[in-house]
């Protein structure tokens, strides 16, 4: 049932940052689309990708991880960078495509420091804030120190590509001090061990970043200026929350307009960074509270925030002005405008199952339940596909669901049998342990969706080969799962699970 249109008035206010006006308050978080080309380019891949999400009604969207110095600071392989006028064109057209919906544009800049791999860089060699040794032979130097050379050229690169991003039509700059990348290598107390002007105590491990954010400001003038902390690391001997109020008023101070608040650092607390689906929602928000009163400034609110009605609520209590949608925006681009025409029950549940970020997966942003994320210049199935023909899909798993809802949308006459005497498959055994309960949101899902659309369900019902023959269908398909293998374990025993 449809929910009132106004049913989130905070949500879907406009906001002001400076010169800056956002439709609404939902923001697309950056991440890694490993869409860009080799050269640090933006493709016409990347542009499909990111306006898909612009036309699902998104306020903000920050633009992937781009390296200002790739020589040195390179962490992926397709990893867009600005560290020359040679990419400025390509960004031009994302801008301009995003636009296009009414969707504001930052871009977020970042080096990777310590954490970028040697096979990516020019020379060959890892350098961040002090040096690592091997923790398998502690003889061998795995990162250099920085010198003051390089540290100077890092500040100059990090003003240089906010300035060519502020050409190329930004609406603002955001930059990744979490997680573990180059700024928050200097400002953390696990990762900077220096006795000179960049480190050695609280004061002088801020050093780096305070001057990276005067440099930018002196290149952006008055365009809104981010910068993404984590708020706490997680990590033993790292910043806690109670550290980074305190550095976040200097950060202000020097140039900062917004914050977001994200957590973590990978790879000691990535589960912090990119959560199981076992934590529980909205568990950052206190933090993104605690940034916003100790500096006065806004915050964007990220992670766990999967429901417009957590969203709204982030926003009217005041733990944020801004919530930023990660992987739920790679499952579903239409989140806010289906929020907002007062249909969030047609919002495709992001499970936070993490497949976007399996090690697989890395060369290409992908979605388990969204195949189209990532290849939107794909063409769609044609409407009309399967007008005068049948289609029998046998099992109601998430699979079989997903293939008849596809097949009935391409014109099919479109039948799925389901031995169970309800839909889900073997989703529903996934999703019954504690803190998986996400999984059965997507069943759910799914089983309105069949139920509203023209399937025609045979619930309850099994299907062998005659069933299907007697059918005449033009195509068949099995999404029946497979056969469980028992393993030869004392005391093991089938259980019953299907009732």
């Amino acid at each position: 049932m449809p929910y009132p249109v106004n049913a989130y008035p905070h949500l879907f206010s406009p906001f002001r940052l400076g010169p800056l006006e956002l439709k609404n308050r939902v923001v697309m978080a950056p991440m890694s689309s490993s869409l860009g080309g080799t050269d640090g380019r933006v493709t016409a891949d990347q542009i499909a990708f990111y306006q898909e999400r612009a036309r699902g009604g998104f306020g903000l969207i920050i633009v992937e991880f781009t390296s200002v110095d790739p020589d040195t600071g390179r962490t992926e392989a397709h990893q867009l960078s600005l560290e020359s006028d040679r990419n400025i064109e390509g960004h031009v057209r994302l801008v301009e495509a995003l636009h296009q919906s009414g969707t504001k544009a930052f871009i977020q800049l970042q080096h990777g420091g310590r954490f970028a791999p040697a096979t990516f860089l020019k020379d060959g060699i890892t350098r961040g804030p002090s040096r690592v040794y091997s923790r398998r032979d502690p003889s061998k130097l795995v990162v250099e120190a920085m010198d003051q050379a390089l540290i100077q050229r890092l500040i100059a690169a990090f003003g240089a590509s906010a300035r060519r991003a502020a050409s190329a039509g930004y609406d603002g700059i955001e930059l990744h001090g979490a997680h573990g990348y180059l700024l928050s290598q200097f400002l953390s107390p696990i990762s900077n061990h220096r006795d000179d002007e960049w480190g050695g105590d609280a004061k002088r491990r801020m050093a780096f970043p305070l001057a990276v954010i005067r440099a930018v400001r002196a290149e952006i003038g008055d365009l809104p200026f981010c910068y993404r902390i984590s708020a706490d690391e997680f990590v033993k001997g790292g910043l806690t929350i109670d550290d980074n109020e305190e550095i976040c008023r200097h950060l202000v101070a020097a140039g900062i307009d917004i914050l977001h608040a994200s957590t973590g650092r990978g790879p000691e607390a990535f589960d912090k960074v990119m959560e199981p689906m076992s934590a529980p929602e909205g568990w950052r928000l206190p933090y993104a509270r605690r940034l916003r009163e100790a500096t006065g400034v806004p915050v964007i609110g990220v992670g766990q925030i999967r429901t417009p009605e957590l969203a709204e609520r982030a926003i009217a209590d005041e733990d944020c002005d801004l919530v930023a949608l990660g992987r739920p925006s790679l499952t579903d681009p239409y989140w806010p405008t289906k929020a907002e025409t007062g249909r969030p029950d047609l919002i495709r549940p992001c499970t936070t199952c993490n497949f976007c970020i399996a090690q697989e997966n890395l060369h290409r942003v992908c979605c388990a339940e969204n195949p189209r994320t990532g290849r939107e210049l794909d063409a769609p199935i044609p409407a009309d596909l399967g007008i005068g023909r049948r289609a029998v899909v046998v099992g109601a798993g998430p699979g079989g669901m997903t293939t008849a809802l596809m097949l009935a949308e391409a014109g099919f006459e479109t039948h799925l049998f389901e031995t169970r005497l309800g839909l889900g498959g073997g989703i529903i055994a996934s999703g019954t342990p504690p803190g998986k309960e996400m999984l059965l949101r997507y069943r759910d899902y799914l089983e309105r969706q069949v139920l509203a659309s023209r399937i025609v369900a045979h619930v309850g019902e099994p299907a062998d080969a005659d069933t299907i023959l007697a059918m005449a269908p033009d195509l068949a398909v099995i999404a029946a799962g497979t056969k469980r293998r028992l393993h030869a374990i004392e005391g093991l025993r089938p259980v019953d699970i299907s009732a």
